[in-house]
């Protein structure tokens, strides 16, 4: 479709495997490459955003943490929050004041911090001129400029190290 809108995750990979799982198929494919088409099928266009830190924002984002919570810190402490332009939902669960790992609280972290790499990266690639923003790259530029500039289709994958053994 026409729709150029990405889905924005952090580190979602496995969130879009129960999502296929559960509204797709109870079985995941065979194959791996098979698993990608059917992801893309559904959601052809995603930004990760642990990626985004990762691998394409600046060396301050890379050389720190790059987990939801921290990234989120780093990105709302180091400018004035007026740019956010919607509010963090109140979450009442009753037994903790903390709000990380409630899934609305954790979309909002997402959209902020995938809001201010962009800005970062943008800056990076404009300059002062601001040519290029957010909306122009998300809604009129190609998909190899998204790509390139902020890693579109390319979600983090965690691989341990590590072989965990159930029976032992």
């Amino acid at each position: 479709g026409s729709n150029k809108i990405p889905l924005i995750i952090h580190n979602g990979l496995m969130d879009l495997m129960f999502l296929i799982t559960h509204c797709h198929d109870p079985t995941l494919p065979e194959s791996f490459e098979e698993t990608k088409a059917t992801i893309r099928s559904y959601f052809p266009r995603i930004v990760d955003t642990k990626i985004l830190a990762g691998e394409y924002s600046d060396s301050i984002i890379k050389g720190g943490k790059s987990d939801l919570g921290s990234l989120f810190n780093v990105i709302t402490s180091e400018r004035e929050m007026s740019w956010i332009t919607f509010k963090a939902p109140t979450i009442s669960n009753g037994e903790s004041s903390q709000q990380a790992h409630e899934a609305a609280y954790d979309a909002y972290m997402t959209g902020c911090v995938f809001n201010g790499l962009c800005d970062r990266i943008l800056y990076q690639e404009n300059g002062l001129s601001g040519s290029l923003t957010l909306d122009k790259l998300l809604h009129d530029s190609t998909d190899d400029a998204v790509r390139r500039l902020v890693g579109l289709n390319k979600l983090y994958m965690h691989v341990s190290l590590y072989t965990i053994d159930l029976e032992s």
